[in-house]
C-alpha cells in the first residue's frame, strides 16, 4: 500500500491523545457504538480474535478490555510506538501489534481468523483505486459470521451548501464538536471547491488550513479557548493528510460488493456525524 499522506508519526502527540484531545479519535458515543457491536461479534466466541487496521489505541484498548486479543497493524512503526504509549492496556499480553502494508497482511495471516476487523477512518488513507484490493482482504481475514466495524468519512452531494454562520450556531450552543464543525466548514460552505476534489475524491487538510487559518485570525470563524489548540494540533501532526472520501451512495455501492451492511449508526446527541457515520458490515453469505 502507497500511502499518499503523512501519518500521526510524531511522538509529541501521543501525550494529547492519551487526553483524547487534539485528535480526530473516536468520541466517547463513538466507542459506545464500537462496542456494542463488537460484543455481538464475540458473544459466545471463547478466545476472540480481533484485527484494528491502524494503531488507534481506543479501539485496541476498547477490544482488549472485553477479552480479545487484538492484532494492530500499521505500515508506520512510528505510528504504532507512540500509539502504544497511550494504551491503558499496552503491557497486556492480548496487545499484539505488527508493521504490515494492509494490502499485503493476507501473505502473513491465515484466511477466516478475526471475529471482527475494526477501522477508525481507516480507508480514507488509501489511494481509491486500492479500495477494492483491500475491502477483498478484510473478507479473506474475517470468519464467516465476523464483523467489520468502520467509521468512515463519507460527503453528501445532497446535503446544501451553507453559510459559515449556520454551522458556527450549532458549535456555539455546543450541539457539535470542534472536529465536526471544522470538517462541516471544509465540506459544506463555499471552501469545498478549493479543498475537495470529487474527481478525485482527495479532501486536503493543507488547503483547508490555508483558509481556516486567516478565517480564524479574522474573526470570521470563531473557536472556545480550549479547541483552538485542538485544531492546531491538527495542522501540525496531520497537515500534510490529504482524505479520500467518497459520495456515500457511491462508497456504500462499493461496500455491498464484498459486505452485506447490517447498520450505519451515527452518535447520538452531536450533529453533522451523517458524513462520518460507523458502517456495520458482514461477510456475505
Amino acid at each position: 500500500m502507497k500511502t499518499i499522506l503523512s501519518r500521526w508519526d510524531i511522538k509529541k502527540v501521543a501525550s494529547s491523545r492519551a487526553k483524547r484531545e487534539g485528535s480526530s479519535a473516536p468520541i466517547k458515543e463513538e466507542l459506545d457504538i464500537y462496542k456494542k457491536y463488537l460484543k455481538l461479534a464475540i458473544k459466545g466466541k471463547k478466545d476472540p480474535r480481533v484485527l484494528v487496521l491502524g494503531a488507534t489505541p481506543e479501539l485496541r484498548d476498547m477490544a482488549i478490555g472485553l477479552g480479545c486479543e487484538t492484532l494492530a497493524i500499521d505500515i508506520s512503526f512510528n505510528v504504532i510506538e507512540s500509539m502504544y504509549q497511550t494504551m491503558k492496556f499496552r503491557d497486556d499480553d492480548k496487545n499484539l501489534m505488527m508493521r504490515c502494508d494492509w494490502l499485503k497482511m493476507v501473505q502473513f495471516l491465515p484466511e477466516h481468523c478475526f471475529d471482527a476487523v475494526l477501522a477508525d477512518a481507516s480507508l480514507n488513507n488509501i489511494p481509491v483505486k486500492l479500495h477494492p484490493e483491500l475491502l477483498k482482504n478484510i473478507n479473506k481475514l474475517l470468519k464467516p459470521d465476523g464483523y467489520f466495524i468502520t467509521r468512515n468519512f463519507i460527503y453528501l452531494p445532497e446535503k446544501p451548501q451553507e453559510n459559515f454562520s449556520y454551522f458556527q450556531k450549532q458549535y456555539n450552543q455546543k450541539k457539535t464538536t470542534w472536529l465536526m464543525f471544522w470538517f462541516a466548514l471544509g465540506y459544506y460552505t463555499k471552501w469545498k471547491k478549493k479543498i475537495y476534489n470529487e474527481k478525485t475524491k482527495e479532501w486536503s487538510v493543507k488547503k483547508m488550513f490555508d483558509l481556516f487559518n486567516p478565517a480564524l485570525e479574522k474573526g470570521e470563524i470563531k473557536l472556545r479557548k480550549e479547541d483552538v489548540w485542538k485544531i492546531h494540533n491538527i495542522e501540525k501532526h496531520g497537515g500534510k493528510i490529504i482524505h479520500i472520501t467518497f459520495f456515500k451512495k457511491e462508497f456504500e455501492n462499493m461496500l455491498k460488493k464484498y459486505f452485506a451492511i447490517k447498520a450505519i449508526v451515527e452518535a447520538p446527541r452531536w450533529t453533522y456525524t451523517e458524513f462520518m457515520p460507523i458502517y456495520i458490515l458482514k461477510i456475505k453469505k
